[in-house]
C-alpha cells in the first residue's frame, strides 16, 4: 500500500518563539491526507496518519554591550560592585533587557585606590525581552575602581572638669563612634588632651589629637575616616583650687569710735608650690562700742602674689566669725577744783 500522492506542507514555524532545544516545528497540509491505495491503485481503508513530530533548536541570539564602566564606592564591607551599561546592541526589535551585576565583583571588600574589579554580567528580562532568549557575548568585565573609607564621627566626648594644678592637661571622657559598618568595632586613640593655657575658667578651649585603630569583628582603621578630623576641640573648665587660712587671730582693741578691728597672723593652706598669694583682710566689729565677747565679721580676699594668680584660687571659707573685745577708752580730767 502508498500514498496516491506526495504530502504537501504549508508554512512551517516554531510552536514557541523562545530559545530552547527541542522545539517542536509545526506545519499545516495542503489539501488534507492523501488517499492510500494498493498496487492496483485501489483505495485502502483502515489507516490512519501519524508520526513523529518534528522539532528543532533555537540558539540564544548574541548581544554586546557597549559603555561599561565600574563607579566606586565607599567601604560597605562587601566586595558588590555597581556595573553600568550604556548600550545593548543585537536586540530584536521592540524588547529590551536589563544587564546585572552578575559576578563582577571588587577583589577584597577593603578600601583602596584603583582596586581590581572582575567578573561576568548577567542578563535580565526587560520590557518584551527574556534574558533567556539572548547570550552576552562580551560579559567578562576587568576594570578597576576606588572604594573609599567610610566615613565616622566621634561623638559624646567631653572634657572632665579639674581643679587648677598649675598645668594645662585635660582628660577626655566618654565619646562613641556612630557610621561603622554592621558589628565592627574600632579603637580611638587620643593625643595628649590639652587646655589653652593652665589658669583657672570656664568654657576654655581643649584640643586633642584623635587617630583610629583596628578594633574587633573585622574593623580596619585603614577602612575609615574621622569626619571630626585629626583633631578633636572641646570646651572644658578649670575649677578654682580651694585654699583656706590658718592661724589668723583678732585682737582685742581700745575704742576708738570705729568698728574696725585688728588681726595678725594667718597662713594659706593649699598653694602650689612654687607659687605664692596675699591676702586681704577685712575685720569689723558688729558696732564701735565697748564690749567684751563682741561679734567680728571678718571678709577675705585673695589677691596675686609671686607666681600665684588669685583668679586661680578661691578662699574656703572667705568669710569667717570671731570675737574680741573693745576696751573702754581711758580718759583723765584736768583742773579739778572743789
Amino acid at each position: 500500500d502508498r500514498l496516491a500522492s506526495d504530502l504537501a506542507f504549508g508554512a512551517a514555524s516554531y510552536a514557541s518563539p523562545d530559545a530552547g532545544t527541542p522545539i517542536p516545528i509545526v506545519a499545516s497540509l495542503i489539501g488534507g491526507s492523501p488517499a492510500i491505495v494498493d498496487a492496483a491503485s485501489r483505495p485502502v481503508y483502515g489507516y490512519r496518519f501519524g508520526g513523529v513530530m518534528p522539532s528543532g533548536t533555537i540558539t540564544p541570539r548574541p548581544v554586546t554591550v557597549g559603555g561599561v564602566t565600574v563607579p566606586g564606592k565607599v567601604y560597605d564591607g562587601t566586595r558588590d560592585a555597581t556595573v553600568n551599561v550604556a548600550t545593548i546592541g543585537g536586540l530584536v526589535a521592540g524588547q529590551s533587557l536589563t544587564v546585572s551585576a552578575g559576578t563582577v565583583a571588587f577583589d577584597t571588600p577593603d578600601a583602596g585606590r584603583a582596586k581590581p574589579v572582575t567578573g561576568d554580567l548577567a542578563l535580565a528580562d526587560g520590557p518584551g525581552g527574556r534574558a533567556s532568549n539572548y547570550v552576552l557575548s562580551n560579559a567578562r568585565v576587568a576594570t578597576t575602581a576606588d572604594i573609599l573609607p567610610r566615613p565616622v564621627t566621634l561623638a559624646g566626648a567631653s572634657v572632665q572638669d579639674k581643679v587648677y594644678d598649675g598645668n594645662a592637661t585635660a582628660t577626655i571622657v566618654g565619646g562613641a563612634l556612630s557610621g561603622l559598618v554592621g558589628s565592627q568595632t574600632l579603637s580611638l586613640v587620643t593625643g595628649q588632651a590639652l587646655f589653652d593655657d593652665a589658669h583657672a575658667g570656664n568654657g576654655k578651649t581643649v584640643t586633642a589629637s584623635l587617630q583610629l585603630d583596628d578594633g574587633a569583628n573585622g574593623g580596619l582603621a585603614a577602612n575609615y575616616t574621622l569626619t571630626n578630623g585629626a583633631a578633636l576641640v572641646l570646651r572644658g573648665n578649670i575649677v578654682p583650687r580651694p585654699l583656706s587660712l590658718s592661724g589668723l587671730r583678732v585682737n582685742d582693741k581700745t575704742y576708738d569710735g570705729s568698728a574696725q578691728a585688728l588681726t595678725e597672723g594667718g597662713a594659706l593652706v593649699g598653694v602650689l608650690p612654687g607659687e605664692a598669694l596675699g591676702t586681704r583682710v577685712d575685720a569689723r566689729f558688729d558696732d564701735a562700742h565697748a564690749g567684751a565677747g563682741k561679734r567680728v565679721t571678718v571678709q577675705l580676699a585673695l589677691v596675686d602674689g609671686a607666681g600665684g594668680r588669685a583668679t586661680d584660687y578661691t578662699l574656703v571659707p572667705s568669710t569667717l566669725q570671731a570675737t574680741a573685745t573693745i576696751l573702754p577708752r581711758p580718759v583723765t580730767v584736768g583742773g579739778v577744783t572743789v
